[in-house]
């Protein structure tokens, strides 16, 4: 068997490794060894198509395409099925590739994956008076190698600035009538319209993701004439996974959003932000009621300060991601913040609805800063729960198979290892108790450390 003579081979290049001198390893050791041709051409083709498989794209999978024949189709097909360009320096080689290589015309249409960015031209200035010379290299992608990948299933765009993307670019997008996949990031359009036609080329669209989308002219969907001149999108989305910021955008695009109806088929709704800004809330709830009955999971990663969503609209709800607010003042008993983050657990539950919910993972942080094991000591006697455990209690949590709670402390750097220890053990039981009903259940995976290494 080809195996026994390959593992013999092996054994034997040890043994004479082992022999040869320090000097003589290290001049070996940059020298690649080819294996005898008698076993290479017993060895199956699959073998090596999984070895091709494991390789990182790039020149090895070219140089792998060169080996031999056999080797070409696999190596060239992994090479191109998903590409990269991270700036117009590499979008200007690959369009010259394509114009003058009727081989690389033939692969670019196998092509699944795509991710486009450009790294100079950064965008994270929302002011619309920043001055950006680079107009990058997406405004021309559509009417020159874009039509060619029919294929395309998922599609990254980072670091776009529309600018004056011409009518007939956005036109040339519905050529990829397979997408599935759109991701925008930092990205900055003129208006809505811009977005619009961006998301709407792709009918066949299920999952979109929107992070840091900054918009020059705001305005609500119903001024954009989305009711009027635009009618509602076909597409609809699956899986809708959207950054809030506080520039105005975010509001404008969940306007858009809402009445064109993209969202009416959604199933997984995520959500995330880091701005304090006051209207976070008000968008993730217009979100979650549009939704409605329609989504199963959903993930909310919210500033530390801000509540959580209201999921009373969401009935058919069977997984639940989010992070407890943490409003800290420093210098307040610590019961207090136990307090507090015991009544935000309570009222999330209690908007929870339908009695489908199967899994929760529940992430929380909970700054120490200047509190001792002496603050915490009367903490468990004279801390509320009855409340909270009463909403666990309830129907609506019958089928619930698994819940991961993550604790995270802050705020022990300096502290000596032993008090961190006493520290960390005293307060996974307190926030433990929170969850006694469903403890009991076994249903409850529970972890609690410190954000220090000592």
């Amino acid at each position: 068997m080809w195996e026994d003579q390959l593992s013999r081979y092996i054994d034997e290049l040890e043994n004479e490794a082992y022999a040869l001198s320090p000097e003589e390893r290290a001049y070996f050791s940059f020298r690649p060894l080819a294996l005898p041709t008698a076993l290479t051409d017993r060895i199956p083709t699959e073998i090596y198509e999984i070895v091709i498989d494991s390789m990182d794209a790039g020149p090895m999978l070219a140089a792998a395409a060169l080996v031999c024949t056999a080797w070409y189709p696999r190596a060239m097909y992994n090479l191109y099925h998903a590409i990269e360009l991270r700036d117009r320096t590499s979008f200007t080689l690959l369009s010259k590739q394509y114009r003058t290589s009727p081989r690389v015309r033939k692969w670019l249409a196998t092509t699944r994956e795509l991710y486009a960015a450009d790294r100079h031209n950064q965008i994270h200035d929302p002011s619309p008076q920043s001055k950006r010379t680079e107009r990058g290299y997406f405004h021309v992608f559509p009417l020159t190698i874009g039509h060619v990948m029919y294929g395309l299933q998922n599609l990254t765009i980072k670091n776009f600035n529309s600018g004056t993307m011409p009518l007939t670019a956005f036109a040339a997008l519905s050529r990829i009538s397979s997408l599935k996949s759109l991701t925008l990031a930092y990205c900055m359009f003129s208006n809505i319209s811009q977005l619009r036609r961006i998301i709407c080329a792709f009918p066949q669209l299920q999952s979109l993701r929107l992070g840091d989308i900054f918009m020059v002219q705001r305005y609500a969907a119903s001024t954009a004439g989305v009711d009027s001149t635009h009618p509602q999108s076909d597409v609809r989305l699956q899986n809708l996974a959207i950054g809030l910021n506080d520039t105005g955008a975010s509001g404008t695009v969940i306007d858009w959003m809402l009445a064109s109806g993209i969202c009416t088929s959604l199933r997984r709704l995520s959500v995330w932000s880091v701005d304090p800004d006051g209207y976070v809330m008000e968008h993730v709830d217009r979100l979650l009621a549009a939704t409605g009955p329609s989504i199963t999971e959903y993930f909310e990663d919210l500033p530390l300060n801000h509540v959580n969503g209201n999921l009373i609209h969401n009935t058919a709800l069977r997984s639940l991601d989010f992070r407890l607010p943490n409003t800290n003042l420093r210098g307040e008993p610590l019961l207090v913040l136990y307090s507090r983050t015991t009544e935000s657990l309570r009222s999330v539950l209690s908007s929870v609805r339908g009695g489908q919910l199967n899994h929760i993972r529940i992430k929380a942080e909970t700054p120490l800063y200047t509190y001792t094991l002496e603050d915490l000591s009367d903490v468990p006697d004279k801390l509320y729960m009855r409340s909270l455990h009463k909403v666990m209690a309830e129907s609506y949590f019958d089928v619930l198979k698994d819940i991961r709670v993550e604790i995270m402390l802050l705020g022990m750097h300096g502290w000596d290892e032993a008090d961190i220890d006493n520290m960390t053990r005293g307060c996974g039981d307190v926030l433990r108790g929170l969850f006694q009903p469903w403890i009991d259940r076994g249903i409850v995976n529970f972890s609690c450390r410190a954000a220090v290494s000592v």
